[in-house]
């Protein structure tokens, strides 16, 4: 092996290289296994890459390689340099020779934890290069021009990444699967800071082991996002992590209720610790304390219940709701001495959800509140409670029936009528229909029209001439539900000259459904019988006859009804016949006469 010359007395003789042969000579001439850059080597490497030759960058690849020249990020600029003037005719062992370089060194600033230089701006030097590049030539995506991204991401400033949420998504997916256990150790915490690879660094941490792994993961920078605390959670090292509860809430960390719950694995001190959580200024934060709390299983009942109450007095209306809501929720005898005791100091909503929620749960308490819930949760709660325990909901409803409530008791009538269980109920129907209040009666016989039996049938035809109108309009309707059958006593001939003198009368309800039981029965009577309606001098005559006309969609009554829309001296007249007209959807109608709005 020739005799090494100085460099610095071998570079003051000589001048730019005028050869190959002697680019090549002053490649040999290079210091070996030195640790730092003078300026001389610098300067020595500034004449070695000659322009328009790649001999020279090869030569620098594999003197950084073989660990002659030290992996300094200036090599690095200077090879960038180099290779981004001009890749026409380049060999691509070459290509592949200055990525495998520009990994090295910046896996050499990078340092030993993947956290970065210790200069800033030889970090932010190193960006540039990285970015420079893949945006000069995104498509050429080769596994360690990966690898160099990766590590300048795990040790990249805020800016580098926003960059790289803009790499294209055929970029992200080669950048994930470069993601394995033994690739990303080092780089760890960098990676945990980039959206664009947490999800796929966060599946590898079960298979992280170690002080430095853990002294990673336990910085408080992991606790800045709900995210990566919950991620931690799901990956069961959770218990290895644990801080100073009270510390945390002073800092109000927004994942803090995630921490506590992955690092804390005892139930009951889980509920100690989340009620320290209610002076969080966040309250999402404290949301997520009183849903926590609450699947705090197998802890016994009183600790959730006290844990709980820190919450009953939050600023916030849906977290003080939604605390009544789980406090009540709970099966125990303390939780429900709370909800008695406490009941007269809670708001309106509050209480209607927990007794909803109750509903739910217990039978016994759906029947005892069936008429304060409102008709939608009466009907949801109550198809549920029948398809469980057919039996014992029906016994039920039988009490509620037999009861004083007159309110619960309308409320269970329309539930049976739209269960369609009237049947089963017949014998308390019939009572509530000749000896209840003068609303219960009226939804009876509305009732004991879905019933086939000749006992109920003979009910609802008494009930044609009852005094109360309401009656004889329920009773009318539920016979005109089916007037053809023979199954009535009275019989179709008899049923029509029924409706034809109720048509007449001075009530408004009966004498509407009594005329849309006869156009359903004898067409050309009701025609003229709803004519006559629509003409009336009363106005609640005629906007029953409107409804009459809308829910039938008689058209033979189109020119009346545009006489009502137009000219009617009453406001909702005109508002319900101008609906009526658009519903029947003819095209001659005047569009204009069906504009404007409900007064």
């Amino acid at each position: 092996m020739p005799e090494r010359i100085v460099l610095g007395s071998w570079l003051e003789a000589l001048d730019t290289p005028e050869s190959e042969a002697a680019l090549i000579r002053l490649c040999r001439l290079l210091p070996s296994r030195t640790t730092t850059l003078d300026p001389k080597t610098l300067q020595a490497v500034d004449l070695i890459l000659v322009p328009g030759s790649d001999d020279g960058a090869r030569v620098i690849c594999n003197a950084i390689l073989d660990g002659s020249l030290p992996a300094d990020p200036q090599l690095l600029f200077r090879l960038g340099d180099h290779c981004g003037t001009d890749d026409q005719g380049r060999e691509p062992e070459l290509d592949d020779l200055v990525d495998q370089v520009r990994l090295q060194i910046i896996k050499h600033a990078c340092g030993p934890l993947g956290l970065g230089p210790a200069s800033t701006q030889q970090r932010v030097a190193i960006e540039d290069h990285v970015m420079d590049l893949f945006n000069r030539d995104q498509h050429k995506s080769s596994p360690l021009k990966l690898d160099a991204l990766l590590w300048t991401a795990a040790a990249c400033t805020r800016r580098f990444r926003r960059w790289l949420s803009t790499l294209p998504m055929q970029l992200s997916m080669p950048l994930r699967s470069r993601l394995s256990p033994e690739h990303c150790r080092t780089p760890l915490l960098g990676w945990l800071k980039v959206p664009m690879l947490r999800r796929t660094v966060l599946r590898h941490l079960d298979q992280y082991h170690g002080p430095q792994v853990d002294a990673i993961l336990q910085q408080a920078s992991l606790l800045r996002s709900p995210l990566l605390a919950l991620s931690v959670k799901a990956t069961g090292l959770g218990p290895a992590f644990k801080g100073d509860t009270e510390v945390m809430c002073r800092s109000a960390q927004p994942g803090l209720v995630d921490w506590i719950e992955a690092t804390e694995s005892s139930p009951a001190t889980r509920c100690t610790r989340l009620e320290a959580c209610c002076s969080l200024p966040e309250p999402l934060a404290r949301i997520r304390a009183v849903s926590t709390i609450s699947r705090a299983r197998p802890a016994p009942g009183t600790q959730r219940l006290q844990a709980l109450q820190a919450f009953l007095d939050d600023d916030i209306g849906s977290i003080r709701r939604l605390t009544n809501l789980l406090v009540c929720g709970e099966r125990d005898k303390v939780s429900r001495a709370w909800f008695r005791e406490n009941a007269g100091r809670l708001n309106p909503v509050s209480t209607m959800a927990i007794i909803r929620h109750q509903a739910r749960r217990d039978l016994g308490v759906f029947i005892q509140k069936i008429g304060t819930l409102q008709e939608q949760d009466v009907h949801a709660i109550g198809a549920a409670h029948c398809k469980h325990d057919p039996a014992g909901f029906r016994r039920r409803l039988d009490t509620v029936l037999d009861g004083s409530d007159h309110q619960a008791s309308l409320v269970a009538i329309r539930l049976i009528c739209r269960l369609g269980i009237a049947r089963d109920h017949l014998d308390r129907l019939i009572h509530c229909a000749n000896g209840s209040a003068h609303h219960v009666a009226p939804a009876a016989i509305a009732a004991l029209g879905q019933v086939r039996d000749p006992q109920a049938e003979s009910v609802v035809v008494d009930a044609v001439n009852h005094a109360s109108p309401r009656m004889r309009a329920n009773a009318i309707e539920a016979i005109a539900a089916s007037p053809r059958r023979t199954a009535m006593p009275m019989g179709t001939g008899r049923f029509q000259e029924l409706l034809e003198s109720h048509a007449n009368e001075d009530s408004a309800r009966p004498r509407a459904n009594a005329i849309k039981a006869l156009v359903n029965l004898a067409p050309s009577v009701g025609y003229r019988k709803l004519r006559m309606m629509l003409a009336d001098d009363r106005p609640e005559h005629r906007s029953s006859a409107v409804w009459v006309t809308r829910s039938l969609r008689l058209d033979q009554q189109e020119d009346r009804l545009l006489d009502l829309a137009t000219n009617d001296p009453v406001d909702s007249i005109r508002h319900d016949a101008r609906d009526a007209l658009a519903l029947l959807r003819r095209p001659g109608v005047p569009q204009v006469q069906l504009e404007g709005a409900r007064p």
